[in-house]
């Protein structure tokens, strides 16, 4: 419900819907999980029409999206403070987090285009063990995007590590079929038809993968 009180009316209305579930679990003690609270909240808070949003759905992609997003960037456990997408976990001693603000102020990150950073997240995701975090990411470039080779490559590695093995196949078969020098995308094509039990297939991609890529040929 926070969330979407941010999606449909910004910081102001979400400042009030968020004092109004404070306020009614800690002092109140009522159940905040319970849709009617929830709604009771939001009309107080001149939200009258986000129960109504809220039970058809409203603000899930947005929530889990958000989830993510804080995953990929080292978000873990409360509280977390996060600046220019760095982020310090946990309670700190005051000097620990003014060291923190200070470096984030002197070397602020470089502003990178939405998509270049939805990337970059979705890469932290699988880098993080969440091949299905990845993949929800990478639907939005998928869509825009469905011929860029390293979104692809990203896409068939994700489907490769989530046992989506047909659809890692799919896709590296293509790229290889593309680009016949990419060694990774062959070693990984290699695996795909390893995991398939099609051995006699994988042998020749995982060959050539080694022989242009020896480190290739020590993995087992």
């Amino acid at each position: 419900m926070i969330a979407l009180a941010y999606e449909q009316g910004g910081a102001a209305l979400q400042n009030a819907v968020l004092e109004g579930v404070l306020r009614a679990h800690f002092v109140e003690r009522r159940d905040i999980s319970a849709a009617e609270t929830l709604q009771g909240i939001a009309a107080a808070a001149g939200f009258a029409e986000g129960g109504r949003l809220l039970s058809e759905g409203g603000a899930e992609a947005y929530v889990r999206e958000a989830l993510l997003r804080g995953k990929a960037i080292g978000v873990r456990t409360s509280p977390t403070l996060v600046i220019d997408g760095e982020a310090l976990a946990g309670a700190h001693a005051p000097e620990v987090i003014a060291r923190f603000v200070a470096r984030a102020v002197a070397e602020p990150r470089r502003e990178l285009p939405a998509e270049v950073e939805r990337l970059r997240l979705a890469e932290a995701l699988l880098d993080k063990g969440d091949p299905l975090g990845c993949l929800t990411l990478l639907g939005e470039l998928m869509t825009e995007y469905p011929e860029e080779r390293t979104v692809r490559m990203l896409a068939a590695r994700a489907h490769f590590h989530s046992a989506q093995l047909s659809r890692a196949r799919g896709g590296l078969e293509a790229l290889v079929a593309q680009n016949p020098d990419d060694a990774y995308a062959r070693l990984l094509l290699g695996r795909a038809l390893e995991r398939q039990g099609e051995h006699e297939e994988a042998a020749p991609h995982l060959r050539i993968a080694a022989a242009m890529n020896p480190e290739y040929g020590k993995t087992g």
